[in-house]
C-alpha cells in the first residue's frame, strides 16, 4: 500500500511540472509583441470648398522633371518618404478644376487649403451653328501653372506620357456649371465623329470663347482664357469640314 501511494504522488508532481511548460518556468500571461510600429508617412492635407478633393500632387525636382506622384484621398496626399523635389504641383479635378504650386522647404510636407474667394463659378453655354442640333460635345480644361510648363501639368506617368488635357468632361446638355480656380486655363470643346461626313452627326470645333465683353479666338488646341470673376462663358462652336 505504501508503494501505491508513492506512485500516485509522483504522477501528480509530474503533471504539475508539465503545466508550467517544458522548461519548468511558470507560464507567462502575455507573449512579447512581434509587430513593429508603422513608420509615419510624409504628407499633408489638401482641401477646397464644395466637397472632397479628387486629384493628385506632382513633385518636381531641380531639373524640372516629375520625380514622384501622390493621389489625393480622404483630404490628404501621402508618400512613404520625402521626395527629392523643390516644388509640389497640386492638380484639382473636383470639386474645382485648377492647379496650385507649393514650394517644399525643409522637411515638412506643404498643406493647401483653397479659400472660397479663389473659386470662380461659371455658367457655360454652348452655341452651335444654326443648322446643327445639340447632341454632345467633349470639354477639355487644362489649367496653366505660373512657373511650370504644360508638359508638367499634363504629366501622366513615369514613362513621360502626357494627357491630352488635364480634365475632360463629356457634356450631353448645352449648358453646364463649372467651378475653376482663379487663373488662366486652356479650354477646348469638340465633337469628333468617325465615319463619312454626316453619317454620325456633325463634327464640331471651338471657334471662340465669349467671356463678358471679351472674345477669345480658339487656335489649334483651344482658347487660353483668364478667369477672374464669376459669370457666363459662351462657347461658340463651328462646323468642321
Amino acid at each position: 500500500m505504501r508503494s501505491t501511494h508513492l506512485l500516485v504522488f509522483c504522477l501528480g508532481v509530474v503533471g504539475c511540472t508539465r503545466a508550467t511548460g517544458d522548461s519548468g518556468a511558470p507560464p507567462r500571461n502575455h507573449e512579447p509583441a512581434t509587430a513593429t510600429a508603422t513608420a509615419a508617412r510624409w504628407g499633408a492635407a489638401v482641401t477646397a470648398p464644395g466637397g472632397e478633393v479628387t486629384g493628385d500632387v506632382l513633385f518636381v525636382g531641380a531639373t524640372g522633371a516629375v520625380v514622384a506622384e501622390a493621389p489625393i484621398a480622404n483630404g490628404r496626399y501621402e508618400l512613404a518618404s520625402p521626395p527629392a523635389a523643390q516644388l509640389a504641383l497640386v492638380r484639382f479635378e473636383a470639386p474645382v478644376i485648377g492647379v496650385r504650386e507649393l514650394a517644399i522647404t525643409g522637411k515638412a510636407a506643404p498643406a493647401l487649403a483653397i479659400a472660397a474667394g479663389d473659386v470662380i463659378r461659371l455658367r457655360a453655354a454652348i452655341e452651335l451653328p444654326a443648322s446643327v442640333k445639340f447632341d454632345w460635345v467633349d470639354l477639355e480644361i487644362t489649367p496653366i501653372a505660373k512657373t511650370q510648363p504644360p508638359a508638367v501639368v499634363l504629366w501622366s506617368d513615369a514613362q513621360g506620357s502626357l494627357r491630352a488635357a488635364m480634365t475632360k468632361r463629356h457634356l450631353t446638355a448645352p449648358t453646364a456649371e463649372l467651378a475653376v480656380l482663379r487663373g488662366s486655363h486652356r479650354i477646348n470643346l469638340s465633337r469628333v465623329v468617325d465615319g463619312p461626313k454626316g453619317s454620325a452627326g456633325a463634327a464640331l470645333a471651338l471657334d471662340h470663347v465669349q467671356l463678358g465683353t471679351t472674345a477669345i479666338a480658339a487656335t489649334q488646341g483651344g482658347a487660353t482664357v483668364a478667369i477672374d470673376a464669376a459669370g457666363e462663358a459662351r462657347f461658340v462652336m463651328r462646323g468642321e469640314r
